[in-house]
This record gives structure tokens, sequence and C-alpha cells, in this order.
């Protein structure tokens, strides 16, 4: 299947998964109120009777106020046909061919390596226990607010030694994703209803910022600074500012890291 079919199909499937969500929301709030310790996670898996796909059904309660209302998401997983599991997320996503055209919505496809939850457990979990699809629902409702990052030489610098390189690098809270991106379906059906065109992103790895030098630190932020600059992106840096001061109300241990100074300005 081509990537657009595969859209097409977790795009058809949604409307049973949104159904199965609904009929699960009130039974999550039950087991949320019971809950002592915050954030929470609650999680199932759903087949959908006509496809067979597999869906991983999230529910989030970063907070007792939220039981009655959780934040919920869900995934088709992606057997890698060795018994091991990533995620697949379907979305849009803004793009741009030339000086020429305006910016407009286009079909976007995420697939999420089994390797890249391993390096999200080993890297930011270090030592806890926990199971591998409350890692993964951890991670999309930690990370939900992506910054892209230009890949220079300051970027690239000695990266080598931690794995693949990857040709463009999304900033999140808890990281950074490097990952590999293009596109398929004719450039010239942009903008139209019956577009195949879709961008794709493989997420290869993850990293923290505690394994990269300090001069890939400095040119991350100066490079993600420039884009929201570039692409007068005011309301995504006002978004992760208001989310940043979300998290500032969630214990130490567990908050992601803050919105770095230079996006607040």
């Amino acid at each position: 299947m081509t990537k657009y079919q595969v859209f097409k199909e977790i795009e058809a499937d949604s409307r049973k998964v949104e159904l199965r969500i609904a009929m699960l929301s009130d039974k999550i709030s039950k087991v949320f109120r019971k809950c002592r310790k915050f954030p929470t996670w609650e999680y199932c898996e759903y087949t959908h009777q006509d496809t067979r796909n597999k869906y991983l059904i999230s529910f989030y309660a970063a907070t007792a106020k939220d039981v009655d209302k959780p934040q919920s998401d869900y995934f088709c997983l992606l057997d890698d046909g060795n018994g091991r599991l990533g995620a697949v997320k379907c979305g849009s996503l803004k793009y741009k061919k030339d000086e020429s055209f305006n910016f407009v919505n286009t079909r976007a496809i995420s697939l999420y390596k089994p390797h890249f939850f391993d390096r999200y457990r080993q890297r930011y979990w270090k030592g806890q226990d926990i199971c591998y699809y409350e890692l993964i629902c951890r991670y999309f409702s930690r990370n939900k607010r992506i910054l892209p990052i230009e890949v220079d030489e300051d970027v690239k610098l000695k990266y080598e030694e931690n794995g693949p390189l990857g040709n463009y690098w999304l900033l999140v809270n808890d990281g950074i994703c490097p990952t590999h991106q293009w596109c398929e379906g004719g450039l010239e059906t942009i903008g139209q209803p019956d577009s195949e065109f879709i961008s794709v992103m493989l997420y290869d790895t993850f990293l923290t910022r505690s394994i990269l030098k300090p001069r890939q630190l400095e040119a991350i932020e100066r490079n993600g600074r420039e884009y929201l600059i570039t692409h007068d992106f005011a309301y995504l840096r006002s978004e992760m500012l208001k989310m940043s001061k979300e998290f500032e109300k969630l214990p130490s241990e567990i908050r992601p890291p803050l919105l770095p100074p230079q996006f607040q300005k």
C-alpha cells in the first residue's frame, strides 16, 4: 500500500475508533476518580472489525481536575514483522512549494519505529518500569507540539556517534527527534480535495538534551527560533508558551522540559 492509501484507510477507520472512545469515556473517568497520583494514563486495544487494523486508545488525566474530561487519543499499531510494534499517526502539515504559493494544509503521516520507543524509554524514562503501551501513551500525551529544526553543520556535530542522522529534526517537550521526511504524490495536485500528495515522517530515534554537545543545543535553539520567525507562526509560539505554563503545575519528577527562554520572547 502507498502511504496515501494507509492514510485513507486509517481515516476511514476513525469513525468507529472515535465511537469506541466515546463508549469508554465514562468508564475511564470512574477509574481516574479513584487515582491518588497524577498524571495518570489508561489505555486499551481496539481492532477494527472490517480492516483488522489494531489501535491503541489512550486516556490521560494531568491532574485530579481532569478526571471527568480526560484527554483521549489513538494510534494505529504497526508490526515490524518481528513481533515488535511501532505506531502510525495521521494528521495534516502546512506545506509551501515555493515563494509564489501560500502555505496550504496537506495530508501527513508519521511512522514511529519500535526503536524510537526503545530509545525514548532508555533515554528519558531511565530505570522506570513502564509497559510498552503506556510508554507510547506517555510519549504522545507529553509531546503534542513539535518545532522543526534545520539540520545544519552545528546541529550535526559528531552526531554520527549516536546513530542515524535523519534529514529533519523535531524539537519536542521531552527531547529531540531525528527523522527522515519525504513527500509522495503529485506536487501539481496540492490543495485539491482528491490530491494524493502526502508528507511522510519516519521517526528514527529519540535524543535527550543531555547526550548532545553544548554547541548542538545552541544551534537547535537558534534554528528553532529562526523557524518561528521565518514562518511567522505566532500562534505556535503562543500555544507552546501556554503549554509550558500548564507543565509548571506538574510535580518536578515528571515535568517535561519547559519552553526555552529564547522562545518566550
